[in-house]
């Protein structure tokens, strides 16, 4: 763990170096992953994934599971999942997520498994990850964008600041 804070709102941070779970990335490589908890007027789990001298042309896979319980639908380039009571949506920045990108784990008649892929042609990049749990089971997702660094998010409903994550 390269980083373990709270913030003066309260929200907890992470940054963890997950380059040694991975074989064979070339020397220098680093594969870092920022966890932000953040419980102000909402819950939602932020994720940024930092990717440096990875190589030219690499294709980063990552995938996330859901629930056998969960019914997944897609919305305007958000996944969510639910339980009829409440709902989890999940974004990424840069690009969308698709229902093609969702399969059944192989060999298992459980969860089903979203899979995302992304080029990095030069080997480096950032990609971040928004868990946004919504405890009326509403039908719309947040809105979020990057500026420079930084990821701003609004909640549906939410006032019109919404959360900023750097």
């Amino acid at each position: 763990v390269h980083l373990l804070e709270t913030n003066a709102q309260g929200w907890q941070h992470a940054r963890v170096e997950l380059s040694g779970c991975y074989q064979g990335l070339p020397a220098g490589a680093s594969v870092q992953r920022e966890v932000w908890l953040i419980n102000d007027g909402g819950l939602a789990v932020v994720a940024r994934d930092i990717f440096s001298a990875l190589g030219k042309d690499v294709e980063v896979t990552t995938s996330w599971q859901g629930g056998d319980h969960l019914a997944w639908a897609f919305r305007d380039g958000w996944t969510r999942l639910s339980d009829g009571q409440h709902a989890c949506w999940l974004g990424t920045v840069p690009g969308t997520l698709e229902p093609s990108a969702l399969t059944r784990h192989p060999g298992s008649r459980g969860p089903l498994t979203l899979t995302h892929r992304a080029a990095l042609p030069e080997g480096q990049g950032v990609r971040w990850w928004v868990f946004y749990f919504e405890p009326t089971a509403g039908w719309q997702p947040p809105y979020f964008e990057v500026r420079e660094r930084a990821l701003q998010l609004k909640a549906p409903g939410a006032n019109p600041a919404g959360w900023t994550v750097e």
